[in-house]
This record gives C-alpha cells, sequence and structure tokens, in this order.
C-alpha cells in the first residue's frame, strides 16, 4: 500500500537538498568548470521534476509519474557523463573537391580508397575513423572517438580536458532537429546548402548525444558501467515505457 506520509516526507527532502545545493562542487569532487551555472540549472530542472513526479503519485496518477520518471531517467544519465564521459564519438561529412578526376564521384570514391588504405597500415591518423561514402557523390563520412575538450583559461589552453557532452548540450537545438523537416525553422539562412548543414548538424549530434541507445552506448564506451549495470538501467528504462 501505498504511504503517502513517507512521500511526503520525500518531496520536503528533495525540496531541501535543492535549497542547498548553491554549487555543483557541493555535489562532487571534481574540478570547477567554467560552465558551472548550466550544469546546476539542469540538475534543478530534473530535482524539480522529481519533486513533480511525488506529487503525481499522491494523485494516483501513476502512469503519468511514470512518463516523466522515464525523461528524468534519461537526464540524469547524461548529467552523468557531462560530469565523466571523456570519451564521445563525433561524425565529419567530408566534401571533397574535383582536381584531377572527372567528376565529384570519382574524385570521393579515389580518396575514400586512400583513406581506408591509409587506415589498414596502420596509420595512427585513422585509426579510430570509421569511413564510409555519403549520399552525395562528393561526401565522405567520417565517425571517430575522441577523448577530452582541452579546457582553456585566460584565453590559453591547459592540460586540462573537459567532458564534450556539456558542450554538446549547449550547441544542440532540439526546434532544428526535430521541426527542420514540417517547417522552416532555420528561414533566416537564406543559402540552402549551409540550412542543411545546419539541420545535419543538429541531427547528428541527436543521435550521438542524446539518442537514448546511444547515451547507454557512451556510458559503457567511458566504462561508466559494465554490462550487467547497463543491462539493469534498461530494464528499469523499459518498465517505465509499458
Amino acid at each position: 500500500m501505498l504511504d503517502r506520509n513517507a512521500m511526503s516526507v520525500d518531496v520536503q527532502k528533495l525540496t531541501e537538498i535543492r535549497k542547498q545545493i548553491r554549487f555543483i562542487s557541493e555535489i562532487i569532487d571534481s574540478m570547477v568548470y567554467p560552465t558551472d551555472p548550466n550544469r546546476i540549472s539542469y540538475l534543478f530542472t530534473e530535482l524539480d521534476s522529481l519533486i513533480n513526479v511525488l506529487h503525481l503519485s499522491e494523485m494516483s496518477a501513476y502512469k503519468e509519474s511514470f512518463i516523466i520518471l522515464r525523461t528524468i531517467l534519461e537526464k540524469f544519465l547524461y548529467f552523468w557523463l557531462i560530469f565523466e564521459g571523456l570519451k564521445f564519438k563525433r561524425t565529419i561529412h567530408y566534401t571533397i573537391d574535383v582536381v584531377e578526376s572527372k567528376n565529384a564521384k570519382e574524385a570521393r570514391d579515389k580518396t575514400l580508397k586512400l583513406w581506408i588504405e591509409l587506415q589498414k597500415s596502420g596509420d595512427q591518423r585513422y585509426v579510430n575513423w570509421h569511413i564510409s561514402p555519403g549520399h552525395a557523390d562528393d561526401v565522405i563520412i567520417v565517425t571517430f572517438e575522441q577523448e577530452g575538450i582541452p579546457l582553456k583559461r585566460n584565453g590559453k589552453e591547459t592540460n586540462e580536458v573537459i567532458p564534450y557532452y556539456e558542450i554538446a548540450l549547449q550547441e544542440y537545438d532540439p526546434d532544428i532537429k526535430h521541426l527542420s523537416d514540417i517547417q522552416n525553422i532555420v528561414n533566416k539562412i537564406t543559402d540552402k546548402k549551409i540550412a542543411d548543414k545546419v539541420v545535419l548538424k543538429q541531427k547528428i549530434m541527436y543521435n550521438h548525444y542524446f539518442y537514448i541507445n546511444n547515451i547507454f552506448r557512451n556510458l559503457s564506451m567511458n566504462k561508466m558501467v559494465d554490462n550487467f549495470q547497463i543491462n539493469i538501467i534498461k530494464i528499469h528504462y523499459n518498465f517505465s515505457h509499458k
């Protein structure tokens, strides 16, 4: 049977925790990044959502509670990556210029063959690349793994690195990713090719960093969870979807 008194206590505890947290450094023992205000805003949003879930449960709105909980779980997993996920994947679409070839496709295929041969030869510049032809005849798609972004202090790079996931959160625009197919969300950009690149970048960002299966992948890639733990997380995530 649901203990509503206990739930009221939980609401009070969460509310008090939210009031007491002023800096990220108060909840995690790590360096203070220049982006702490963004991360604490992200945390507060999810704490507020948890409090709302408890209020909904008090009203027996269980279906609605699970719907919100599922999103909160996604957000907290991503929040974890913001702190500890140094490894990340990046995709770049390279446009190959026609120099000596007959056409764009021939130029692209020659370059593609060269890069793959260099990769097979053990060339360290290409060792972590996943190389494939793009849909356009002059495009090569490269996905590679990278570790952290150099931290700048007073305009100069330091030996410290920060997770890219926080930067991705700032650069990602869900309106462009989700609405660009049904409305001209980038209508301020008059050059269609530039507009298409903007939309493509947002779709790639969503796929690499915010799509739930790749959140799971990124946690595993950073060895933040093992196979058993990620399977437990998936069970809870899928259960909240039923």
